[in-house]
């Protein structure tokens, strides 16, 4: 009888695990996306964005390939450049832009997308973050 229900037990651990295991969610992995800033002569005006990774994706940055993508609608507007694990964008706009800026960080290491949780609007000469103090966004993953 005890052997029985110690079958039974295993069974039901084992049925429990694979259920809980196929639970977890799968996100979409990506090749590395190359951006490009789109080339406009109206886009004489820019803004400037020292960012760093929230502690939660810092662990996983690779700091040879990771890169961030500064959108205004689906338009790149910037790329970065790493410096001593800190991203550095120079983001394109005209003189009378309006528009938010999206920030969408590549993950080289896992091949994971992540985008900012909050816009930031776009302001002539603006320096948002610096080398002592970087901006540090919320990320969702894509």
């Amino acid at each position: 009888m005890i052997g029985k229900m110690k079958m039974a037990l295993a069974f039901a651990l084992g049925a429990f695990l694979s259920v809980s295991c196929s639970d977890e969610p799968e996100y979409t992995r990506y090749e590395n996306p190359h951006w490009t800033v789109v080339a406009s002569e109206e886009y004489s005006e820019s803004c400037t964005i020292v960012m760093d990774l929230p502690a939660n994706l810092k662990a996983y940055q690779d700091t040879l390939a990771d890169v961030v993508g500064a959108f205004v609608g689906q338009e790149c507007r910037g790329v970065s450049t790493q410096q001593d694990g800190l991203f550095y964008i120079m983001v394109l706009g005209s003189g009378s832009e309006t528009g938010n800026i999206e920030l969408r960080y590549y993950n080289a290491r896992n091949k994971y997308m992540y985008r900012a949780t909050e816009l930031i609007p776009f302001v002539i000469n603006q320096r948002i973050g610096s080398t002592d103090e970087p901006y540090v966004p919320g990320f969702d993953i894509l």
